[in-house]
């Protein structure tokens, strides 16, 4: 790492009638002492946060701080894997050196660490800088409330072969988990034909992926125009909700139903944990009529 020198001077003096010296002091000068070998390395993430599923972006920026080349400048990027859990794995990756594009292939390790090889020679001076993508595991489990990778970084000075020079410490970030709910929905009936003056059963299956309660919720469908509603119910953690009909609104001409309006029990679907996806149903039962 290159040392910064500084240097200051002072000067004393007299005059006719003084009573004491006098001193002056100068400004300080400094000056950077270049290492023989050096590195210096930061990392970033574009993401603040992170859900399971997404991509998260990295930026590597490397410079050349000494007065030698350097060779075999390795970076590994741990993506977490130091951890017993995996939590992401790399997707693809840009290299710019000298802000020119140069062509790289990095290479994903057994434990989905991966590195990143920069041509030989790396001068006096380079700089480099590797964006690249990870995607965050799917199936991350629910206590995994924030992801740190560090990058190992080494070199040889001035030849192939030469004197290892590393970056210490291993540049490194930490993205926090997002606080969120996602849901998604699907729609069943319990019967594919029916006759007129049968019951017909809607079951609206509502699954939350994210590590937040959904709140606040109103589902709306467009029935057929011969549905007349009987029924209709939310279950959540195996509790039943029935709604009576002035706890949702029904739309006459066109038979689309709100549920609930501001006067119904609101609907919540769970966070997921990693036994079981937040879910709940809700059913809308109804008799056809010809």
């Amino acid at each position: 790492m290159p040392t910064i020198l500084n240097n200051q001077a002072n000067v004393s003096y007299d005059y006719t009638g003084a009573t004491n010296s006098q001193n002056a002091i100068s400004n300080t000068v400094a000056t950077t002492l270049l290492d023989e070998y050096s590195l210096t390395a930061n990392k970033s993430a574009l993401n603040q946060t992170f859900r399971p599923g997404n991509t998260v972006t990295y930026i590597l920026s490397i410079e050349n701080d000494g007065r030698g080349d350097l060779y075999n400048l390795t970076l590994t990027d741990n993506l977490g894997s130091d951890t017993n859990v995996k939590p992401m794995s790399f997707s693809n990756a840009i290299l710019y050196v000298n802000n020119s594009p140069v062509a790289i292939t990095p290479t994903i390790n057994p434990d989905q660490s991966v590195t990143f090889q920069i041509p030989s020679p790396f001068l006096s001076g380079d700089n480099a800088m590797i964006i690249y993508n990870a995607l965050v595991d799917s199936n991350l489990s629910s206590s995994t409330n924030s992801i740190t990778n560090s990058v190992s970084v080494t070199a040889n000075g001035g030849s192939s072969s030469g004197t290892i020079i590393t970056v210490d410490p291993n540049p490194s970030t930490t993205i926090n988990i997002e606080n969120y709910a996602q849901l998604s929905i699907s729609k069943q009936s319990d019967k594919e034909t029916i006759t007129s003056g049968e019951t017909l059963t809607y079951t609206f299956t509502l699954n939350n992926l994210g590590n937040e309660q959904a709140n606040n919720i109103i589902l709306t469908d467009t029935l057929p125009q011969n549905f007349l509603i009987t029924q209709v119910t939310s279950t959540t953690n195996g509790n039943t909700t029935t709604y009576q009909p002035s706890q949702y609104n029904l739309d006459s001409t066109t038979n689309t139903i709100a549920l609930p309006n501001s006067t119904g029990p609101e609907i919540i679907v769970p966070a997921s944990t990693d036994s079981s996806v937040g879910t709940t149903i809700v059913q809308i039962i109804g008799t056809v009529m010809a």
